[in-house]
């Protein structure tokens, strides 16, 4: 293969590292899943509950989510601020 140095297109900047790394854990928690589960069908059910709650976790214990997120997501769900910790959005 090649390798390609993209110099410029995108800023890796601290919280979009955050942002990558968050999925680390989130794939080391579905291994269990996958590797000892033997019903696919309950593989294809539990592993994305799985990884997407450990990925959301990961977000959230790291602080990875930015100012710029706690708009887009107020323009989308108004009334999420209420559910949410109050850490979550900058409260």
């Amino acid at each position: 293969g090649e390798l390609y140095y993209l110099d410029g297109v995108h800023t890796f900047t601290r919280d979009f590292a955050k942002v990558v790394l968050a999925g680390v854990p989130a794939t080391i928690a579905g291994l269990p899943a996958v590797a000892f589960v033997a019903s696919d069908v309950v593989v294809v059910v539990v592993l994305p509950i799985i990884v997407t709650l450990v990925y959301l976790l990961s977000l959230v214990v790291t602080d990875a989510f930015t100012d710029a997120d706690a708009r887009m997501i107020s323009a989308f769900a108004p009334n999420v601020r209420t559910w949410l910790p109050a850490g979550l959005l900058g409260r």
